[in-house]
């Protein structure tokens, strides 16, 4: 990360990179418990994506009155969430409405993951959630993406981690394929290579975006 070079900067530093530390512990008892959950050794998901273990965690301020975050599901195993305001809402599973997310105040939100949802073929499903508003007082939040450290040696690419549904885990006809649709312009997938599916989703929104400022920017000069 890049911090300001100030002794502002040097402050907030400090208890970010606490803060992180100790989201990175949790992460790794809870992706034990979720292991065993699904029948499978706690050390499911570190020998899955070795060497692709680590968190990335992103601040998120959201002021009043302004565009705050649509609907979707998260990349990765889990989430952890911890915000300083309500607003996060999740789609419960069947339904088409949306309910507030409640927590006791300082409380960690779990959400998962698509690759949870990848091993269980669908039995456990990625939480569909967004931000609905933020209040007259702004919302922030600090989103631990577990596993989105993607490792990149200095000898070349990334190497990948095949997601794909356990065995102990019911016919795949029954089960549709996580929906990558959305994001990819493709079919439903019941397997995705990791990190090469991120880096492809990631690229596919930088050219969306940039399509759409171009044509904005067009659309502001044919108006001038």
């Amino acid at each position: 990360n890049v911090w300001p070079d100030t002794a502002a900067g040097e402050a907030l530093r400090e208890p970010l990179e606490t803060y992180f530390d100790e989201a990175q512990r949790v992460s790794h008892v809870l992706h034990g418990a979720l292991s065993e959950a699904v029948g499978q050794p706690m050390e499911l998901i570190s020998k899955m994506l070795m060497p692709h273990t680590e968190g990335l965690m992103r601040a998120m301020c959201y002021h009043p009155a302004h565009p705050t975050m649509a609907g979707h599901k998260d990349f990765g195993t889990t989430t952890l969430l911890l915000a300083d305001a309500p607003g996060l809402e999740f789609q419960p599973r069947g339904r088409e409405d949306w309910v507030a997310a409640a927590a006791p105040q300082g409380a960690l939100l779990v959400i998962i993951g698509e690759f949870f949802e990848l091993w269980t073929q669908g039995v456990w499903r990625a939480t569909p959630h967004r931000v609905a508003g933020a209040g007259d007082q702004g919302r922030c939040s600090l989103v631990f993406c577990s596993n989105q450290g993607i490792h990149y040696p200095e000898d070349g690419s990334p190497v990948n981690r095949t997601i794909r549904p356990l065995p102990a885990f019911g016919d795949e006809e029954a089960w549709g394929g996580l929906e990558t649709s959305r994001t990819l312009g493709g079919a439903a997938r019941h397997s995705i290579e990791w990190p090469a599916f991120f880096n492809d989703a990631m690229a596919a929104v930088r050219s969306k975006v940039a399509t759409e400022e171009i044509a904005a920017a067009r659309h502001n000069a044919a108006g001038a």
